[in-house]
Parts: structure tokens; sequence; C-alpha cells
């Protein structure tokens, strides 16, 4: 899941991750380094069988991370983006407006359907 970069997002760290799924709701060039994926693999055992995830690029990790360590002060600056689209998108009070809209936008089309 993608709680864990969110949480790091919001602290201003840097974050890795695969460019993929739920995440790209998120994550954007400016406030993350993305990482391309080499296809799917499909999960052979436990409880996430037969599903196909991403299979990160490790050159590509490489890559990221060797920037990342050369680069110290970009990374932080992505943190400082990253921190800032967090509090700014995904406060609570953004959310309970996100939540509040939707459910209003319900309560509309079932009063409308009741006429």
């Amino acid at each position: 899941g993608g709680r864990p970069h969110v949480e790091a997002m919001a602290m201003g760290l840097p974050i890795v991750a695969t460019n993929w799924s739920g995440t790209t709701e998120f994550m954007t060039e400016q406030n993350s380094y993305p990482l391309p994926i080499d296809g799917l693999v499909t999960i052979e055992d436990g409880p996430f069988r037969g599903h196909r995830w991403a299979n990160p690029s490790i050159p590509a990790l490489r890559g990221l991370m060797r920037h990342l360590y050369e680069h110290p002060d970009e990374g932080r600056r992505k943190g400082e983006i990253a921190r800032e689209d967090m509090v700014s998108k995904y406060c609570m009070e953004c959310l309970n407006a996100v939540v509040a809209n939707r459910l209003a936008g319900i309560e509309r089309k079932i009063e409308a359907q009741k006429t």
C-alpha cells in the first residue's frame, strides 16, 4: 500500500517507489523519484498468489539511489515539495471536504430519484 509512502512524504523525506498502482495518484516527478518497472510478475505463493505485481527495475533503482546520494540537496527539495503536497492535499480538513462533497452528491441523486 501507499501509507508508508504518504507518511514519509508528509515528514519531508524523499522517496523512491515503483511508478505503479495507487502511488501514482500522489507521486510525481516533482515530489518523489518514481521508479520504472520492468513489466509485471505473477505472485506464486502466499495470500496474493495469482496476483500480478510490478517488477521494479533494478538498474533504474541503482541509478536513482546513486543520484540521490550524489545530489542530497535535490532530495531535500523534493522532500519539501512532497511535504507541501501531502499537507495541502491530504490534510484531515481536505479529506473531510472531499467526503462531505461526495456524500452530498449521493444524497442529491437519492433525492432526485424519489421525485
